[in-house]
């Protein structure tokens, strides 16, 4: 949804200004959730660290992106218009759900809680 919503601002960006306001309403609570989502994936992931480093990494790893990310999206803004900045962020976000896609996802966290209430379960019986 946020690719989409992201989409929808890009082609609406020149229409109404109730447009934008609504499309980029829209898009920060997809992100949100979006960023959520990623906290879970990453501590599923990297289950057996503590949850807190793997979201720091998360989180300075979002940030170290979000520097040269802004810096093409200003040259992109200023050389060549708002479209084709948006266009651009909303191929790398492309690009990023692909990715995404590619990787296993093995819930280790989530087998290892079954596990533990497995054994709590015969140990009761």
């Amino acid at each position: 949804m946020t690719i989409l919503t992201m989409t929808v601002f890009t082609v609406t960006f020149k229409m109404h200004i109730i447009s934008v306001y609504v499309s980029m309403g829209l898009l920060g609570f997809y992100l949100g959730a979006q960023w959520a989502l990623s906290f879970e994936i990453v501590a599923e992931i990297t289950f057996p660290e503590p949850e807190g480093i793997a979201v720091a990494l998360l989180n300075g790893f979002g940030q170290a992106l979000a520097i040269p990310l802004t810096y093409l999206y200003s040259t992109l803004f200023y050389q060549a218009n708002v479209v084709w900045a948006n266009t651009a962020i909303t191929i790398l976000a492309n690009v990023a759900f692909v990715a995404m896609l590619c990787m296993p996802m093995e819930l280790r966290r989530k087998a290892a809680n079954l596990k533990e209430k497995e054994q709590k379960s015969v140990h009761c019986n």
